[in-house]
């Protein structure tokens, strides 16, 4: 991921307090990477940083949406993002990510880059399967998945099955 100065933070800089940065996230976020299918992205990131000592309390409040290719017709499909992640930073001898919500940083490092922290985020709200709502599929290619012997329906666990599972 290629670092960016828009999402540096200059931990170094900030007085004891609360502070507040705001990133508005668009496809560039995700334009470097592989394997990546977000076809559009706007979310606006507000970042609250609570500095007491040498300990940020960092909390990234996530809202907006991404478009991904749906799973079945292809067609963009719009994941509403309105989530948040807690991560607290602290520094110690060396780097150390090891733990769940704690980054620990080397005393040297005073920048924090949190576009892999954003960029992680975003991507875990995507849901494994990408697919819209009975009936909502682009009906051309619905149509030829079925001609195909594949009902495009028939694949989705929100639908109800008649009985029990065997």
């Amino acid at each position: 991921m290629g670092s960016s100065s828009q999402y540096e933070v200059r931990l170094a800089s900030l007085y004891e307090g609360e502070h507040e940065r705001v990133f508005t996230c668009d496809t560039t976020l995700f334009s470097d990477m592989e394997n990546c299918d977000v076809l559009h992205c706007d979310v606006q990131v507000t970042l609250h940083i609570r500095r007491r000592g040498d300990i940020f309390s960092l909390r990234f409040v996530c809202k907006g949406s991404l478009a991904v290719p749906c799973d079945r017709c292809l067609d963009p499909l719009e994941i509403p993002v309105d989530t948040t992640y807690d991560l607290q930073v602290r520094y110690g001898l060396e780097f150390d990510d090891s733990a769940d919500n704690i980054l620990v940083l080397p005393e040297r490092q005073t920048i924090l880059d949190v576009e892999p922290v954003i960029y992680t985020t975003l991507m875990l709200c995507i849901p494994l399967q990408k697919h819209h709502a009975p009936g909502r599929c682009n009906p051309e290619m619905a149509e030829r998945l079925r001609s195909l012997g594949a009902d495009s329906d028939d694949d989705d666990p929100t639908q109800e099955e008649d009985g029990p599972v065997s």
